[in-house]
């Protein structure tokens, strides 16, 4: 029996994640099977299947791609500033994301947790880690005197969280509106809020 190299196998793991969620944004999480994305990442589904047990699985890891990456940005922002104006560069670099097209799966994937609970447990499981991210910083900002010290910190992160979903629609609903001066106004209302 060969010996598996773990950083090969971490590497191809992850290229196939980057394969199936550009199959998921083209064709939705209905709409694409494993065969698609073997297809597309040019192997068999035996092969595939050393790496994930299902489809499920492997939308269960890409969420969790997405998760780390927007901790480890916001996180980023955080270390480098206060806590309103990281907030702002984190929603500033989701517009930027929808303006290049890259929520499709997104929102594909809240209509899939109506259906499927595998999904929305996978989707409860990143809101929370967001969730947490947010409190955090909201606590932190209170300790520093820059955060309003009467706000509650759940209800305000879950605020905060609607806002940021929001943001990533902004060029959905019109594409020949001037997205910045929305987001520069939502970040107005959310300073009002949060002070």
């Amino acid at each position: 029996m060969r010996n598996r190299d773990p950083e090969k196998h971490s590497m191809k793991k992850e290229a196939l994640l980057m394969v199936a969620m550009e199959c998921f944004s083209a064709r939705g999480f209905q709409g694409t099977s494993i065969s698609h994305i073997c297809a597309r990442a040019k192997i068999s589904p035996g092969h595939l299947y050393h790496y994930f047990a299902s489809k499920e699985e492997i939308l269960g890891d890409i969420i969790n791609l997405v998760l780390e990456h927007a901790v480890a940005t916001f996180t980023a922002a955080l270390d480098t500033s206060d806590v309103i104006s990281a907030i702002k560069a984190y929603t500033q670099a989701i517009f930027q994301r929808s303006l290049d097209g890259g929520y499709p799966l997104y929102f594909d994937l809240f209509a899939e947790a109506s259906r499927n609970q595998q999904v929305a447990a996978l989707l409860d499981k990143q809101s929370k880690g967001m969730h947490d991210l947010l409190s955090a910083a909201l606590e932190k900002g209170q300790q520093t005197g820059e955060i309003n010290p009467a706000l509650n910190i759940p209800v305000a992160a879950a605020a905060m969280l609607s806002l940021i979903d929001a943001s990533k629609m902004i060029h959905m609903r019109n594409h020949a509106q001037d997205g910045s001066a929305i987001v520069d106004a939502l970040h107005q209302m959310v300073i009002g809020y949060l002070k």
